[in-house]
């Protein structure tokens, strides 16, 4: 992709020249085209020089229509979490997954596919748009945050990455095994040293924590028990809302979930706080009890049942059984809940 402008200035923050360099290794990955021997199995990671941790790169085709892609996630828990989600049943909305996730991404689209941030860049760096059929763009997401445009830094390290992705492409052409020796557990890692030199290296995969610390008002508890037994059933569930909060630190717009608990019978909304994940994904889960526990202290009884629809809430709530005489179950579909989503939803479109 010919350009003609000079390597003066800044565009979002970056200076031109990283953005060359980042565009510059993303034609030469489009002409190498290793996506018909890079599989989802030759996963490894890249550690530029200062990063604490390396992002571990996969090549793979996204979207519909499938498009060419490379996605990096930034850490190993950010790795492990997107293997983990990817292993899971999850009928959730595509977006709703998404935001509990952390990644870089390159795809390939036609000029006509991108969106204007793509575009301005590619732009101001002089390419010939009218001839391309297939140009590169660029996304960045972090875990509690709407996927937005690559921040200043990331334009500088995602660069660093891909040029060892595309070697690594070459490499794994000619050694299909080379990456998989070791696996699932020790992956491959190109490490950069001070000296700017790069090397390879077999990486344990540290242990992850997947349980929640979550904290229990036992006055709460105590005061709930005192209710009177009921045969009242609620529902219970923590879903995406469409609102969206402008970050004080940068670009992004950072998301907002709705703990919603509901009366299966009346419809009627016990509790709706709005809850973030800008502190991750557990972070945000560990309010969960504590938000229930408060919705069922306003009401005169206690209920009979909690009925709740993933996995990760009954995980959640089941301490609260321990404590409280009532029966967790999960359902698929929770009918009260989702007439009082849609309600709620449809509600804060319109105000926004």
């Amino acid at each position: 992709m010919e350009t003609k402008t000079t390597n003066r200035g800044r565009i979002a923050g970056a200076p031109v020249s990283a953005w060359r360099r980042l565009y510059d290794v993303a034609d030469h990955i489009r002409a190498l085209d290793p996506w018909p021997w890079m599989t989802l199995g030759h996963v490894f990671g890249v550690q530029p020089h200062g990063s604490a941790e390396p992002g571990f790169v996969l090549f793979s085709k996204q979207g519909d229509p499938a498009r060419r892609a490379i996605s990096v996630y930034p850490g190993w828990t950010a790795f492990h979490d997107a293997i983990m989600s990817h292993a899971r049943p999850d009928d959730r909305a595509p977006l709703e997954r998404t935001i509990e996730e952390s990644w870089l991404r390159l795809m390939f689209m036609p000029a006509s596919g991108l969106n204007p941030g793509d575009r301005a860049v590619l732009v101001r760096l002089g390419c010939d748009l009218t001839r391309a059929d297939e140009c590169p763009a660029f996304c960045s997401q972090k875990v509690g945050y709407f996927p937005d445009r690559l921040g200043p830094s990331e334009v500088v390290w995602l660069s660093a990455v891909l040029y060892q992705a595309y070697g690594m492409a070459m490499r794994v052409e000619m050694t299909p095994g080379l990456t998989q020796e070791r696996l699932p557990r020790t992956l491959l890692v190109r490490k950069q040293d001070a000296a700017g030199d790069w090397r390879d290296a077999w990486v344990d995969e540290p242990t992850t924590r997947t349980d929640v610390d979550v904290s229990i008002d036992l006055d709460c508890v105590r005061r709930i028990r005192r209710h009177p037994a009921d045969a009242t059933v609620l529902q219970a569930d923590l879903v995406l809302s469409p609102l969206k909060r402008k970050s004080a630190e940068d670009h992004r717009s950072e998301a907002i979930f709705t703990l919603l608990l509901v009366n299966g019978e009346t419809r009627m909304i016990i509790r709706c706080d709005a809850m973030q994940a800008t502190e991750g994904i557990e972070a945000m889960w560990a309010q969960v009890p504590g938000a229930v526990l408060k919705g069922m202290a306003q009401l005169d009884v206690l209920p009979s049942a909690i009925e709740v629809r993933s996995d990760r809430m009954l995980n959640v709530l089941r301490p609260l059984t321990e404590l409280l005489p009532f029966k967790l179950t999960r359902r698929e579909n929770l009918d009260a809940l989702a007439v009082a989503r849609d309600s709620l939803n449809e509600l804060l479109r319109v105000k926004t």
